[in-house]
């Protein structure tokens, strides 16, 4: 305790004359040990035992009855004397009587201290777990802010609305297990946030990447030829950005649950990577799903049947793999 700055530092009075009285306590109980070790020394004799010995032990004890709070000075804090009968030899049960009260008494004082002890701990425990979400959060609002598209729709959505009323939680609530939930729950945040920085500059720039890679496909500038089946595969691809790319991104635009945008979120990212490597595929089944979806107008059935054609290739690829 003694060492524990912070202790010291969230002292209230309680906790402050708290500390004063088991100091006071301290100090006598290492006096009382000192006079007992006395006792078994070979020259402790009967005749200086009562002379020199224990005729001065009560003042040694009783000079410790009284002390100020350290912090809160205006504050004191006092013990009962050792008050023994005309035998000095009676303060041995006097001692006794001392030492079993202190059984008692002490153990609701200690819970004082370990309780603040605990406090102290729980609150440098929040403080760190602040800190680093004032540094990740930081990075991220300089990551995504000042920018278009989807950078501003992530930054709008999560790190100025969802991110800010959970930090006003987080400072607001009073409960510890609560605090913790809560600044975790940030943290997860701010760490997806980190995670698709890549991913943000793709999906931002989709349209323009997946154009820019069926457009070379379709057209070998070497050649001068033009593949017709890639130009069929483009108009594949300006069906999709015509009304599925708006399509997805409505829903992550729409969608205020984290974990519910999280999925969405990752379905958008794969769905990104299909179309990019759909653009190689010359298989019967990728020729199906190309008719199928140059065919459709409803985006929803343009996703499924996508998606079908995704948990077949995916299955497939997998069962090579094994």
């Amino acid at each position: 305790m003694a060492g524990n700055i912070s202790i010291h530092r969230a002292r209230n009075a309680e906790l402050d004359t708290t500390i004063s009285f088991l100091q006071l306590n301290y100090n006598r109980l290492n006096c009382i040990d000192s006079l007992l070790t006395r006792v078994e020394h070979p020259f402790f004799t009967y005749k200086n035992r009562y002379k020199q010995g224990i005729s001065h032990w009560i003042a040694d004890v009783n000079q410790f009855q009284s002390a100020k709070g350290e912090v809160f000075d205006s504050l004191s804090v006092k013990i009962l004397p050792v008050i023994v009968a005309s035998d000095s030899l009676h303060i041995f049960k006097e001692l006794i009587a001392i030492l079993e009260q202190n059984e008692v008494t002490f153990p609701n004082y200690y819970q004082t201290i370990e309780n603040a002890h605990i406090s102290v701990k729980q609150e440098g425990e929040l403080k760190e777990l602040e800190d680093k979400i004032i540094l990740r959060l930081a990075d991220q609002q300089s990551f995504y802010s000042d920018k278009t598209g989807v950078y501003s729709l992530i930054n709008n959505k999560w790190i100025k609305t969802d991110i800010s009323v959970l930090l006003q939680k987080y400072a607001q609530t009073d409960e510890y297990e609560d605090a913790l939930i809560i600044g975790h729950k940030i943290l997860t945040r701010l760490d997806s946030l980190e995670k698709w920085h890549q991913q943000v500059e793709l999906i931002n720039n989709a349209p323009d990447l997946l154009k820019a890679r069926y457009t070379y496909l379709a057209y070998n500038p070497y050649t001068g030829a033009t593949d017709i089946s890639m130009t069929v595969k483009k108009r594949f691809l300006n069906a999709t950005l015509t009304y599925l790319w708006p399509y997805l991104l409505n829903e992550i635009e729409q969608e205020n649950d984290w974990n519910q945008w999280a999925i969405l979120w990752n379905r958008h990212i794969a769905i990104f990577n299909y179309l990019l490597e759909f653009s190689g595929r010359e298989d019967a089944a990728s020729k199906r799903v190309d008719k199928r979806v140059r065919q459709e107008k409803k985006p929803e059935k343009m996703l499924r049947i996508i998606e079908h054609h995704m948990g077949i290739t995916n299955t497939v690829q997998e069962k090579k793999n094994d």
